[in-house]
Parts: C-alpha cells; sequence; structure tokens
C-alpha cells in the first residue's frame, strides 16, 4: 500500500528521514546551531548600537553641562559652575569631611576705564589674561571663576588664612603686576581682593558678603593710596 495514498504524510516523512514538527519539517541540529548563532549576533548588533546611542547622548549631555557652567570668554567656570563647587564644599564642611577654606574675591581695579580707553576687544584680553593667571596660580584641588564682569573669585579647600597667606599674597602681586601688550603698548591690570575663612555650619550668603565687604575695604584703602601719592608728588 502507497503510504502517501493514505494521507499519513508524517509517516511517509519519517520513513523518507524527516522529522516534522507542527506540519514543517525540522531542521538538523547544525542547522538550528547556525540560526541561533545568526539571532545571537543580529541581537548583539542591537546591544552595541544601543550602547553607542547611549554613550553618545551620555557624552553630548556632559559636554553641554560643561557648556552651562564655564565662561566663554575666560575659560574658566562660571557664576553656576562656582556655586555648584561650592555648595558641594560647604555640605562637605557640614559632615565634617572638609576642615573649611578661604573665599577670595577679585574685584578688577578701573576696567570700564580700560575699555573706556582702549576699547572693549582690549578689555576682553585683559579678563583673558587675568583668567590664565590665576588657573595657573592656584592648586589642582582649588576652584576658580569668573563671577561676572571684572570680578573673579577662587575657593581655596582646607586652607585657613595663615596657611595659604603666603599664596593669597603672591595672588595678589602677581594681579597688580600684570601688564596686557596692546597695539604696540602696555595696559596696566590691578585688582583689590577680599578674603574670607568658612568652615562647618557657615552660611554662603554671609561669606560672600563678608568676602564683598573685605574687597572693597581694600578697594578703598587703594584709591586713599593713590591719592596720596598724588598728593605727595604734587608737594615735592
Amino acid at each position: 500500500m502507497d503510504l502517501m495514498e493514505t494521507g499519513d504524510i508524517e509517516t511517509a516523512a519519517v520513513m523518507a528521514g524527516q522529522a516534522f514538527y507542527v506540519g514543517a519539517p525540522a531542521r538538523s541540529p547544525k542547522a538550528m546551531n547556525t540560526a541561533l548563532l545568526a539571532e545571537t549576533q543580529r541581537l548583539q548588533r542591537q546591544l552595541d548600537q544601543a550602547r553607542a546611542t547611549i554613550l553618545r547622548h551620555e557624552t553630548r549631555i556632559a559636554q553641554l553641562e560643561t557648556l552651562s557652567t564655564t565662561d566663554e570668554l575666560t575659560g574658566l567656570q562660571n557664576r553656576r559652575g562656582f556655586f555648584r563647587d561650592f555648595e558641594t564644599e560647604l555640605d562637605r564642611c557640614g559632615r565634617g569631611l572638609s576642615p573649611g577654606g578661604l573665599l577670595v574675591l577679585i574685584d578688577l581695579d578701573n576696567f570700564k576705564a580700560i575699555n573706556d580707553t582702549y576699547g572693549h576687544a582690549a578689555g576682553d584680553a585683559c579678563l583673558r589674561l587675568v583668567g590664565r593667571t590665576l588657573e595657573e596660580t592656584i592648586r589642582p584641588m582649588d576652584s576658580a571663576a569668573r563671577f561676572g564682569g571684572d570680578e573673579f573669585i577662587l575657593l581655596l579647600s582646607g586652607a585657613g588664612k595663615k596657611s595659604a597667606a603666603d599664596r593669597i599674597q603672591k595672588v595678589a602681586w602677581t594681579l597688580n603686576r600684570l601688564t596686557l601688550a596692546w597695539q604696540g603698548g602696555e595696559i596696566a591690570i590691578h585688582a583689590s581682593v577680599g578674603i574670607q575663612e568658612y568652615g562647618p555650619g557657615a552660611c554662603a550668603e554671609s561669606i560672600f558678603r563678608d568676602a564683598d565687604l573685605a574687597m572693597y575695604a581694600k578697594k578703598k584703602q587703594r584709591r586713599e593710596d593713590v591719592r596720596a601719592g598724588q598728593g605727595r608728588s604734587q608737594a615735592s
């Protein structure tokens, strides 16, 4: 009897050397392994692509974060970036992880006169020079920022007035002897510096206020010294 004529297709297939599953011929173990390997490779490619996409997004987010906390003109931190670091430092102080440090506020003297006399391009060049000088002066653990306009700020973590006195004096000395070569001449740069210590339990607002008061006291003293020097010159 011809088995194909009885309609017993599965039996005929087995007799012909083939196994059938759900009405379709089963693949050999080798063919199944090949198919499984191909599927695994396809899924791995998809996973690699997904990881690459995530990495690109994370890199872009990091770039945007850096841009949002960096002063475009000087390359230093901007106000937002500085406050982020300062809030972190005050939090560490509150948890006993940092003994405190110093906040150094710097304001350029007569910067408006530089802009008015030489132009804003010269003023910008002066700001960039000050930024580079501060970066070269501070330690890796410190922070330097352009706070806005002609104001700069330093965060010296783990430093006290006595231990950091020489460093701060060097910063002030260097800034007040800076000169910018400009169109065949030189532009003298001067700055006033205000210092305020901070420690556990310190309030950011009061720290900035006291540093600002100290800086303007220095600026006032500088003006009085200049007037006194001019008076002695005229008298002689």
